[in-house]
């Protein structure tokens, strides 16, 4: 049965996109990451490589593998796939490099998500967002690839095995309703967006023509680290299949630019955070399922952990 789950979400420059741990009050600060990472972006070809990463997918399913060659290499599918015995080689060879590499595939993703600044508060050095801009604090949102109504390889529509979005559960809620901003920062700011309000000399500047110009982006920096216990959900009827996965908030990144030129703030959880006893929870049950099906690979046994939910088709 179809499970119909309500969720924030918010809909972003190509995709749907995500939010959780709140901000503080200090003045902006940009700080020096620890190490370098690389966020990829939610395309359906990532989130192929994630269902792999995250053991959600078996080599001995003859169709997981040949949907991943759909995804990942259409030139050699739409080239070889309707000839048996050279496909059968190529699936061998598929299946070997899953095998091989599934454990460096990609489990961090970045999301970018519009903003609309509102009036700065001099006393609090903070701007605060608009109503339908504030994130509340949650945990649970749905993110989109960038083909999520595109045809892929030709192929348009339901791809067994590889869902086209996600619903992303965070170890921790987040929330956003202001932007802690120096006053220097924050006058550049404005004195930037008011320069495109000033393109138009003839037209009169009201003040929601002001707050319509300060637009941010707000590009988000999650790991995900585990599959959800129950791993597909329909969030509303008629609605795609979505893949629930957990994850963690490593980082938050905000932007006065779509191209990501003008960085106000940036701020890396990794320094500080400790980890939550449900991610905890969540880490320790993925690692036991994980063993289980290392166990049925290896003899051929049936796992002693079983989903408690079946998937959905």
């Amino acid at each position: 049965m179809r499970k119909i789950f309500h969720h924030t979400k918010f809909w972003i420059l190509a995709s749907l996109v995500c939010g959780a741990v709140s901000f503080g009050t200090a003045q902006a600060k940009v700080q020096d990451q620890p190490e370098t990472v690389l966020y990829e972006f939610p395309t359906l070809k990532n989130l192929a490589r994630l269902y792999w990463a995250l053991s959600r997918l078996s080599t001995d399913d003859v169709a997981a593998v040949d949907n991943y060659m759909l995804i990942n290499e259409c030139d050699i599918y739409t080239n070889y796939y309707n000839h048996e015995f050279e496909w059968n080689k190529i699936r061998e060879s598929a299946v070997k490099y899953l095998e091989e590499h599934k454990g460096n595939f990609v489990v961090r993703f970045q999301f970018m998500q519009p903003l609309r600044l509102g009036e700065y508060d001099i006393e609090k050095h903070s701007f605060e967002l608009f109503d339908e801009y504030k994130i509340k604090a949650t945990r649970r949102f749905e993110v989109k690839s960038s083909e999520m109504h595109s045809k892929v390889c030709g192929f348009q529509g339901v791809i067994d095995n590889y869902p086209r979005g996600l619903v992303l559960e965070l170890s921790r809620p987040f929330e956003l309703k202001e932007i802690p901003l120096d006053e220097r920062t924050a006058n550049k700011f404005i004195s930037d967006k008011l320069k495109n309000v000033k393109k138009y000399p003839n037209r009169k500047q009201r003040k929601e023509d002001v707050f319509a110009a300060r637009d941010a982006y707000l590009v988000m920096k999650v790991k995900i680290f585990s599959s959800h216990e129950e791993p597909y959900i329909q969030t509303r009827v008629g609605g795609p299949i979505l893949a629930q996965v957990l994850g963690v908030l490593e980082g938050v990144e905000i932007y006065a630019d779509r191209d990501r030129q003008t960085l106000l703030y940036v701020e890396d959880f990794r320094r500080q955070r400790t980890k939550s006893p449900l991610e905890l929870q969540y880490i320790a049950e993925y690692e036991a399922e994980k063993a289980a099906r290392l166990k049925v690979q290896e003899e051929g046994a049936e796992p002693e952990v079983q989903p408690e939910t079946t998937p959905v088709p």
